[in-house]
């Protein structure tokens, strides 16, 4: 069931779907976000998971670079105030946000700590950097904000390494890259970076075995590679990028995984970027369904961008995408639990918002950011989770 709760220019939308409970946070303040309006905010996340006894397993918050210490701080003290485990990773993502010098919001899945075995990650430098859940059916297991340290080297260098240090994590767990269904990376200058990111992700992506030769065309529409996100933001730790990593491992023939590109697109491996355009994972156990879809944008089915420097026609095309790739899984806009809208410029804010209004689309669980998206004419994106029932 889905809930929004309105506190003046924040919304609050919570989902559960099983033992899954989703949290998003948006605001439209204008202005500097003040420390009451933030404690307000994490307050109201901390009691939600103290009274369902929820544990998170990821967090994502885009705020200003400039309130970065400030938001964490106040993090830190509700998480405390409340009994929530404040020491659990998350990623911090420095965004640019549309009206206000502050929080854009947060994104939270959390799960209820009496179904799962529970056990923390800890990184490279001995931090915590996720947590890891299991039950009979399968192992789950999610990553914040992992990165390079040599920060002197190439982006192509910093790529291959921070895949590396992703398939050391897991490794760790006994588990496979191969196992990896959804990849968040946030490159600090995409549009300089995109080319040499892809050069190195394709070629550890080889060497772990997710790429292998194309003897057909159906063969691009088959291969499974992780859904992604690849967008523009920055970070805290001084690195080119970070990346946060969702892992499912199914343990029994309970849990169903695919990839589907949809209607309107074809894989964007056909033009060398090596992600599935969405992700699909059937619990048959739980009769629920959770599809990862990636940063979408309007680009039609031979990979070229269309509607050139025409907003109204990009976020059209964009929404119509996502709409035929979810209604292929029985699935539409309403069953999206978070989502993050990018905007190449905050001027295009009022032609979103009019379109969200002309199609009933307004009370949707997006934060909305100004970020370049991975190609200079491409002025729109959107990434979101999705959940249903089980349709048989």
């Amino acid at each position: 069931m889905k809930t929004c709760k309105i506190l003046g220019k924040v919304k609050i939308y919570r989902e559960q779907l099983a033992n899954y409970y989703f949290i998003t946070v948006t605001s439209e303040a204008q202005g500097e976000s003040s420390p009451k309006d933030l404690s307000i905010i994490f307050d109201e996340i901390a009691s939600y998971c103290k009274e369902y006894k929820l544990i998170i397993v990821h967090e994502r918050i885009f705020g200003s670079e400039s309130m970065h210490m400030l938001i964490t701080d106040i993090r830190k003290e509700s998480y405390e105030k409340n009994g929530i485990d404040c020491r659990s990773s998350f990623t911090y993502v420095n965004a640019v946000c549309v009206k206000n010098e502050g929080l854009a919001g947060v994104h939270i899945q959390a799960i209820s700590t009496d179904k799962y075995n529970i056990s923390s990650i800890n990184g490279l430098d001995g931090n915590i950097v996720g947590i890891k859940w299991s039950n009979p059916d399968c192992d789950f297991l999610s990553l914040h904000s992992v990165h390079s340290n040599n920060f002197d080297a190439s982006l192509y260098d910093q790529t291959k390494e921070v895949f590396y240090n992703i398939s050391k994590l897991l490794g760790r767990e006994g588990i496979n890259f191969k196992n990896v269904c959804r990849t968040w990376i946030y490159l600090d200058h995409i549009l300089s970076q995109y080319d040499d990111f892809n050069k190195g992700r394709n070629e550890v992506f080889k060497e772990f075995g997710l790429i292998t030769s194309m003897d057909s065309e159906s063969d691009y529409e088959k291969i499974n590679l992780p859904a992604s996100t690849g967008i523009e933001g920055g970070n805290i730790y001084g690195a080119s990028c970070i990346i946060d990593v969702s892992v499912i491992k199914p343990k029994t023939d309970k849990i169903n995984i695919y990839n589907e590109s949809g209607v309107l697109q074809n894989s964007a491996f056909r033009y060398g970027s090596a992600f599935s355009r969405s992700m699909v994972v059937e619990d048959k156990t739980n009769n629920t369904k959770l599809l990862y879809l990636s940063g979408t944008a309007s680009i039609n089915k031979t990979g070229d961008s269309v509607f050139i420097d025409d907003i109204q026609g990009q976020i059209k095309t964009t929404f119509d995408t996502i709409d035929k790739l979810l209604k292929n899984n029985n699935l539409t806009l309403s069953n999206i639990c978070e989502g993050t809208v990018f905007l190449k410029s905050p001027a295009y804010i009022d032609c979103y918002i009019n379109y969200c209004r002309k199609h009933n689309l307004s009370d949707m669980p997006f934060i909305v950011v100004v970020a370049d998206v991975c190609r200079d004419n491409l002025l729109f994106e959107i990434d979101a989770t999705c959940v249903s029932n089980l349709d048989y």
